[in-house]
């Protein structure tokens, strides 16, 4: 095996998002660097910050290459990983010199076991590692939850490997090899729910809340019990829940004892709980397991209508139609980048008022788009292909642009040289009238209609100089999206959030820079999501996390897709007539005059706006009546009535879009209008699939591991190992192994139990998973 340095494990950590920074080690001597307590009295050896390096401890813990080389290249420092949402975890801290393996087990016969996820062994006990997002507030805390269990997350810190203890041992994470993001499991929920509700430390090991988590099994057992209310029954029904969850028995009348004295009043006589405890070790021995019916998997995702052909304008419907069927890729991929690409063309320059009288609203067509589907589905391909035009139209101008910037240069030297003429003037005593001072002249910002990656900062730059609009573009946008929920990026998502209006002014003030004054700040947005990514991304928006606040939501032209049944090799050329046509329609929208078009401005400086036409204007007030009545009905959740809502936007800017691009002037006419209310209807199904995959991604796995259980691949007693490591589709990682063995357990078809055969990783029983019989034999 290959030897990993520090500065090999920090680099990792920082590539899966975590921050690290450099601790005090362990001299060859065993002492620690610091000097040790004579020095130091709250040295605790090879664990604390290396002070000269980062003064502030682990809130100096970076993420950043530079850094990072810089502190552990040719160095002897213990690793430290900072915890909580800075690094996306928590950790479940166990130290067996105080009785943290004994209190673990208590914890796991009560709620359940816990998920096999990233662990690592310590000095003295174990590292468990789980997720956590911002929404969840989980902060550090010794001991609060039970004996030598500790929680390191928000405000803390753990030592990583390779790490040396000072008794010698190194810490080591379990597994092959680097960690990978994928080895980090979800916590349960109830451990999440301790970790945020802690209900204080106990006097003793086992026992520590008696409330299960939500189904985690068919036995409740009450936080208290009286004289007269089944003491003994329910002892007698408690072991046999703590047997059916694997325990041994020293373990099950450890635990036994400890409840009676926490939480039976008054307490029964300790032979009597050894006495109903081993009763039901000898019953359980003579009588047949008895297995529930198992329960079919619901169907995950719900369908969504077939794309069809006439949403596309005609003159887009040939060269949409030859890309697909030469790529084999799914047509609503090459429909949502073109009227993207199309809106970011147009920008601000001109809008739609959907109100007959009200000039006080008005839409424009920038909008953004998402097409979901998992790796190797052509989506960045197939939006490379579509984006074609915009590309053409940046390099065209940016070779104009050449012109203008020598153009500057001119002006700028006539300035300069005038200006030094007049300051001769003025040290010479003679006057100067102010009529004579020069303009300086401004550089100007090179013509931009798309950008792959940006600060905000920079694309207020952009902005600046391009005021109708620009195109963000990213192959990966759950990127983006992750990126803006991130502590200290607050400023980005609001200036994303103003962005998509498509109207507002925006000024940046800032102390170094000045300000910068944007007239209508526009973006159009558009990239692809795995649909991990989207569903984990959308269960923070779901569950009121950051993006809670409508941000999700704007992604209108959002297609989640079935694929293609059946790939065919097609090998033909290109439609050269359809692409040029197409080509022509983007250069066209580059250079559109409103007012020729027919617009009309209220104010001078107001953005022009096109009206429908009688008929279309009675179709659309139908329309938005209807619209207006669904979000008061309370059908829909909140998440999917603020989806909704945005169509507000949606429909009138697609028909001004499509009234355009078919190169129509005038009043938006009553067939622009029908194809943007039948894109509404489309598009509803396909975000009403991508909100259901926010809890279908588990059943998902469960049915993919259902169909090799009853396949014969896996026999008794296999592990969450034994699933991810054969590579399976959906079950591929740590993540979704899990995810499916609890969901069939669940559903009864699973079992989970433990080998008395302690792991030599981590000190912990392996769990194994027993198939309910009537699975094996179609009962």
């Amino acid at each position: 095996m290959i030897q990993m340095s520090t500065l090999d494990h920090a680099l990792n950590y920082a590539s899966l998002g975590m921050r690290v920074f450099p601790l005090h080690y362990i001299t060859p001597a065993g002492a620690c660097s610091c000097g040790g307590s004579s020095v130091n009295p709250k040295c605790k050896p090879g664990k604390h910050p290396f002070s000269r390096l980062v003064p502030h401890g682990h809130r100096d813990a970076s993420s950043d290459v530079e850094q990072i080389r810089e502190w552990f290249t040719n160095t002897f420092y213990n690793l430290g990983l900072a915890t909580g949402w800075v690094s996306g975890i928590f950790v479940l801290d166990r130290d067996d010199r105080d009785g943290g393996a004994t209190s673990l087990q208590a914890l796991e016969a009560q709620y359940g076991v816990l998920p096999q996820t990233l662990t690592q062994t310590t000095g003295n006990g174990a590292h468990y590692v789980f997720r956590q997002t911002q929404e969840l507030d989980i902060k550090s805390r010794a001991g609060n939850i039970a004996p030598g269990i500790d929680i390191r997350a928000n405000g803390g810190y753990v030592v990583a490997a390779p790490s040396r203890h000072e008794n010698g041992k190194f810490y080591t994470w379990q597994g092959e090899g680097l960690p990978q993001l994928d080895w980090i499991a979800p916590a349960p929920k109830w451990l999440t729910d301790l970790a945020l509700n802690p209900i204080g430390k106990q006097s003793t090991g086992g026992i520590v809340n008696t409330k299960p988590a939500a189904n985690t099994g068919v036995f409740t057992i009450p936080d208290q019990i009286s004289d007269g209310q089944g003491r003994e029954d329910y002892i007698l029904r408690y072991a046999g829940h703590l047997r059916g969850k694997g325990l041994d028995q020293s373990t099950v009348e450890r635990t036994l004892l400890d409840y009676n004295q926490l939480h039976i009043s008054p307490p029964l006589d300790e032979e009597v709980v050894l006495d109903r405890s081993r009763r039901y070790q000898q019953t359980s021995a003579n009588e047949p397991e008895v297995w529930p019916d198992p329960t079919e998997i619901s169907a995950s995702l719900p369908g969504v209508i077939k794309f069809d052909e006439r949403l596309l304008p005609d003159v887009f419907a040939p060269w949409i139609k030859d890309i697909a069927e030469r790529m084999q890729c799914p047509i609503e991929y090459l429909a949502v980048g073109a009227l993207v690409g199309a809106g970011a063309v147009v920008g601000n320059r001109i809008g739609v008022q959907p109100k007959k009288h009200d000039t006080g609203w008005v839409e424009v067509p920038n909008l953004w788009g998402a097409v979901v589907g998992r790796p190797g589905v052509m989506k960045s391909p197939a939006l490379d292909q579509v984006l074609a035009p915009v590309r053409k139209l940046e390099s065209t101008a940016q070779a104009a642009f050449a012109t203008t910037l020598a153009k500057y240069e001119i002006d700028r030297m006539i300035y300069e040289a005038t200006k030094k003429q007049l300051e001769a003037q003025i040290k010479k005593g003679a006057g100067v009238s102010i009529n004579q001072l020069p303009v300086e002249p401004q550089k100007p910002e090179p013509p931009r209609h798309l950008l792959n990656d940006a600060t905000y900062q920079k694309l207020g730059q952009v902005l600046s100089g391009n005021p109708h609009g620009v195109l963000v573009f990213q192959d990966e946008l759950s990127g983006l999206l992750v990126r803006l929920d991130e502590k200290g990026q607050e400023a980005a998502r609001a200036f994303y959030l103003e962005a998509w209006n498509g109207k507002q002014s925006y000024t940046f003030d800032r102390v170094e820079r000045g300000t910068l004054h944007i007239p209508r700040l526009s973006i159009s947005l558009l990239g692809g999501l795995q649909p991990t990514k989207l569903r984990e991304y959308l269960h923070s928006a779901v569950t009121g996390g950051k993006g809670d606040d409508g941000l999700a939501q704007r992604l209108q032209l959002l297609v989640y897709p079935d694929l293609n049944e059946k790939w065919n090799m097609v090998d033909r050329q290109v439609d050269l007539a359809a692409a040029d046509a197409a080509n022509d329609v983007f250069f066209r929208l580059a250079v559109l005059n409103p007012i020729s078009l027919g617009a009309r401005q209220v104010y001078t400086d107001s953005i022009p706006v096109l009206q429908f036409t009688e008929e279309a204007q009675e179709r659309f007030n139908l329309w938005w009546t209807a619209l207006e009545n669904e979000l008061r009905n309370g059908v829909n959740s909140p998440f999917m009535e603020s989806h909704i809502s945005k169509y507000r936007k949606l429909v009138p800017a697609l028909a001004l879009l499509d009234h355009l691009i078919v190169g129509s002037t005038g009043g938006i006419g009553i067939d622009s209008l029908k194809r943007a209310i039948a894109w509404k209807k489309f598009l509803l199904s396909h975000a009403e699939r991508a909100y259901a995959a926010v809890t279908a991604g588990s059943k998902d796995a469960a049915k993919a591991l259902a169909k090799h259980i009853k396949q014969g691949d896996l026999q008794d007693g296999f592990t969450v190992r034994n699933v991810y490591r054969k590579n399976w589709s959906l079950l591929a990682t740590v993540k979704e192994a899990t995810e499916a063995t609890e969901v069939l357990q669940d559903l009864g078809w699973l079992r989970a139990v433990r080998d008395d055969k302690v792991s030599a990783n981590d000190g912990r029983p392996t769990v194994r998973f027993m198939i309910n019989p009537k699975v094996a034999t179609g009962g």
